[in-house]
C-alpha cells in the first residue's frame, strides 16, 4: 500500500531511479559498516598476496603450553610489523562425520617492517593449516588454508571447536589464534 502511494506520487521513471539510488546507498553503508566492524577496511589486490616457502601447521600436543614458551618481541625504532587477520573465528555449521571442510583466512602486515610467522600449531590432528609464506612484507598478505576433518562416533550432534596458534614478531600481538567449529552429525 505504501509503495502504491509512492508510485502514484512519482512517475515510474523517477521511482526506479530513486529505488536504485537507495539500494546503492544502502549497500555502500552496509559495506562501510562491515569493514569497520571487522577491521578489514583495507582490502587487498591479488598482487598483494605473497607466495613463498609454504609451511604447514599440524597438531602438537604441547601447543597448550605455547603461550608460556614464547618471548614478546620488542618494538624497534625503524618501525614494527602489525598483524591483521581477516577472521579469528569461523563456524562451518553442520557437517557429516569424516568429511573435510576448508576455509582460507587472510593474514596481512599493516606495519612498517616484515612480519614473521613461526611455530604454528593446531590443537588437534583433525585440523591442519597451510600458510602460503612465513614472511609478510609491509602492506602484503598471505593465505592460510585451514582443513578441518572431525571424526565423530555415535549419534553426532556435537559441536567441535579447534584452533591454529602461531607466534609472530608483532610486539603488540605476538601470539595469534584462529578458531573454527562445526556441528558433526
Amino acid at each position: 500500500m505504501f509503495f502504491k502511494k509512492v508510485i502514484e506520487g512519482v512517475s515510474r521513471k523517477y521511482f526506479w531511479l530513486y529505488l536504485g539510488a537507495g539500494l546503492v546507498l544502502g549497500l555502500t553503508i552496509f559495506g562501510l559498516n562491515f569493514r569497520a566492524q571487522t577491521g578489514w577496511g583495507n582490502l587487498f589486490l591479488s598482487e598483494d598476496v605473497v607466495y613463498g616457502k609454504n609451511f604447514q601447521a599440524t597438531c602438537n600436543h604441547k601447543s597448550d603450553s605455547l603461550a608460556l614458551n614464547f618471548s614478546r618481541p620488542e618494538k624497534i625504532n625503524d618501525g614494527y610489523p602489525k598483524i591483521s587477520v581477516s577472521e579469528n573465528f569461523y563456524d562451518f555449521g553442520k557437517i557429516k562425520s569424516g568429511s573435510t571442510v576448508s576455509k582460507t583466512f587472510y593474514i596481512s602486515n599493516r606495519g612498517d617492517s616484515a612480519l614473521i610467522i613461526k611455530n604454528a600449531y593446531t590443537t588437534c590432528r583433525c585440523a591442519t593449516a597451510e600458510f602460503s609464506a612465513s614472511e609478510i612484507p609491509p602492506d602484503k598478505t598471505i593465505l592460510m588454508t585451514l582443513n578441518f576433518a572431525p571424526q565423530m562416533k555415535g549419534d553426532g550432534g556435537t559441536t567441535i571447536r579447534r584452533g591454529v596458534l602461531f607466534e609472530t614478531n608483532d610486539p603488540d600481538r605476538p601470539l595469534q589464534e584462529i578458531w573454527v567449529q562445526a556441528t558433526v552429525k
